[in-house]
């Protein structure tokens, strides 16, 4: 019955569900008389992700599990303040520079011939500001770019970028009400992106670059202090080749030494000579002989020895020791030419055995002599030698100990400079060739299809269905309010019938007490 009720009314209102929907078709027709076209382009960019730590410069890689992490930093790094604010400060540069027609001057022509702006926009730059509005300049920077439909809330909402699947490729989507607009938005955001995320990769290396560079600058200045205090001691005491200058003097004392051993061997064959000579003389009962009395072959014999002990003490040249040695010889053939001719003076007359052997018991006894006039000097000397190399001692170790400390501060030194180094190599690397553009944005010749058709059939079937569901309620609801009041009529009407029923009872039991009472009386 109800649905009857309702089926009529909605017929018997066919003027209102159909005046509504046209009406409301009708309307947006009219407002959507001049929909702006836009125009939609997009571009794939693919991101080298180092995954294998062996072909990496520092040797790390990203795990499976931060893949993920990853790419949403780069989506969000794209659509931060930042990038977009870069995005902004760019295209206003560029239309300053005439390189686009994007921004129109109507209203701040004395923007345009301003040196200021470029100053200001090349700061921000430099420093990575944005703009502050409390700023003249940068509010009317600001206001600009607003009325040239670059604000930061439509930049951002004309861009969608999202991941293809599990790939590692990224897609990019601009729109726009200019295609070369769109295409031209586009390629700054894919440069801003490449030229952020090198930023933000740099600075992470660059703190740490930082610190081992002013470590690598304390370590450099140790070293030089110490290499300072290793000059300044060197010249406080003299020193210029300690170890060679050591070398010389250990190798002369093991000549002295050895000089010393043969001198004295010699000596020792010498002694014995000339008791084995005399013990032969004595045997054959040789006149006396009186080797004082030659004075010029002692004269001789103590130049002879003054010469050995200046060539055995003094360090000559070549030169100067080859005069020397002739020297020596010239005097040892004098000497043998007066021992020669003393024999010759002799009161005997010696044969030629005896004759040799006085000759060499003469040899014997210089060599012995000059023997016994070297040994001591060769030993003075080479206590001297050694009690000069004793002062080397303390300067050795002293030197020894500047050359360690200086040997652990290059080992730091070296280390620090291999880790600056590699992290110079790391951060000037870091954010090449990580992102590339794999399909450039293309210029869109068509723009997209409006949503006007849908919004119209949308209106209209919409006010259609509003209509008849307001039919509806309103008819159950004038259904519900008369019988409503049918309920109240009804229930008043049995109240009113219910106390009538009472009334007629009381009057029914009043005249029963009335006639009892008669009838008791009579």
């Amino acid at each position: 019955m109800i649905y009857k009720i309702l089926i009529r009314a909605v017929i018997k209102s066919w003027k209102l569900w159909m005046a509504v929907p046209i009406v409301a078709v009708g309307l947006v027709i009219f407002l959507t008389r001049d929909l702006e076209k836009r125009y939609i382009t997009n571009a794939r960019i693919y991101v080298n992700l180092q995954t294998d730590g062996s072909t990496s410069v520092s040797g790390a890689s990203v795990k499976q599990f931060e893949i993920g992490i990853y790419f949403d930093n780069m989506i969000e790094l794209l659509k931060s303040r930042n990038s977009i604010e870069k995005v902004r400060l760019r295209i206003l540069k560029e239309a300053l520079e005439g390189k686009h027609d994007f921004i129109d001057f109507e209203g701040y022509e004395n923007l345009k011939d301003n040196d200021s702006i470029n100053h200001r926009i090349e700061e921000l730059s430099v420093k990575d500001q944005q703009l502050d509005l409390r700023n003249n300049i940068d509010n009317q920077i600001h206001n600009l770019l607003e009325d040239n439909r670059c604000s930061f809330e439509e930049l951002t909402e004309n861009l969608k970028v999202s991941k293809i699947g599990k790939s590692n490729f990224l897609t990019l989507t601009i729109e726009s009400e200019n295609p070369y607009k769109c295409v031209y938005l586009l390629e700054l955001y894919i440069d801003t992106l490449i030229n952020q995320n090198k930023t933000l990769g740099r600075e992470r290396i660059s703190n740490n670059r930082r610190m081992i560079e002013r470590l690598l600058n304390d370590s450099k200045a140790k070293l030089d202090e110490k290499i300072k205090n290793l000059e300044s001691f060197k010249i406080e005491n003299n020193i210029i080749n300690l170890g060679e200058h050591t070398k010389a003097i250990v190798t002369q004392i093991v000549n002295m030494e050895v000089k010393l051993v043969h001198l004295k061997e010699s000596q020792a064959a010498n002694n014995e000579a000339l008791t084995h000579i005399l013990e032969t003389l004595q045997k054959d009962n040789p006149g006396p002989l009186e080797f004082s009395n030659n004075l010029r072959v002692l004269s001789l014999k103590d130049s002879l020895v003054a010469l050995n002990a200046d060539l055995v003490i003094n360090e000559f040249t070549d030169k100067e020791a080859e005069l020397k040695n002739k020297k020596i010889m010239i005097l040892k053939d004098r000497l043998q030419t007066e021992v020669v001719g003393m024999l010759g003076n002799t009161p005997y007359d010696p044969s030629t055995i005896r004759q040799e052997l006085v000759n060499k018991y003469i040899t014997h006894q210089i060599q012995l002599e000059i023997e016994k006039e070297t040994v001591p000097i060769v030993e003075r000397e080479m206590q001297n030698l050694v009690d000069y190399a004793a002062t080397f001692a303390p300067l050795e170790s002293q030197v020894s100990t500047f050359d360690r400390e200086i040997l652990i501060a290059q080992e730091g030194y070296l280390m620090l400079l291999n880790k600056f180094n590699l992290a110079k190599s790391i951060e000037e690397s870091t954010g090449e060739n990580e992102i590339r553009l794999i399909d450039s944005p293309l210029l869109p010749i068509k723009p997209e299809s409006t949503k006007r058709a849908f919004m119209v059939i949308g209106a209209g079937m919409g006010c259609f269905v509003l209509t008849i569901t307001f039919v509806i309620l309103f008819t159950l609801f004038k259904m519900n309010k008369d019988l409503i009041v049918t309920l109240f009529k009804d229930e008043a009407e049995a109240t009113e019938n219910a106390e009538e029923e009472g009334e007629v009872e009381n009057e029914n039991i009043t005249g029963e007490g009335d006639s009892s009472s008669d009838s008791s009386e009579t």
